[in-house]
């Protein structure tokens, strides 16, 4: 958590990206899944830092679109299910939330792109097979 909101603070989230500490979380806290607290050695206050260094990665663009080209929310998604902590579990709901109202405004941004496109479309003949 420290090390990933100390990036955000120092602008240095790129290199934060370079440095796989997104790939080396998601894969400690992917190994909790199913497991006893006793089979995978994370406590619960390492899954709860883990997360929510993800979380405040997760609220920076740039961070965020890492996170959802490796397919993270899917995997918090995964761990959720089958999470049985109830802090951990408000960490995830709290990381499902900035990943939804993320996708949202990614879909507005979309859609003004999608109604902006016609007018620059005007003049040019689309061809035909």
């Amino acid at each position: 958590r420290n090390a990933f909101m100390g990036c955000a603070k120092d602008d240095a989230v790129a290199e934060c990206l370079e440095s796989e500490a997104i790939e080396t979380s998601v894969s400690l806290l992917s190994g909790t899944m199913g497991k006893g607290e006793e089979e995978h050695g994370l406590s619960v206050v390492c899954r709860r830092a883990l997360l929510e260094g993800i979380l405040c990665l997760a609220g920076l663009e740039e961070a965020r679109k890492v996170l959802w080209s490796e397919k993270v929310p899917e995997i918090l998604q995964k761990i959720y299910e089958t999470e049985t902590d109830e802090e951990v579990n408000e960490v995830l709901e709290r990381c499902a939330n900035v990943f939804i109202e993320e996708s949202g405004n990614l879909a507005d941004d979309d859609e003004e792109e999608e109604e902006a496109a016609p007018e620059e479309k005007v003049g040019q003949v689309e061809e035909l097979d």
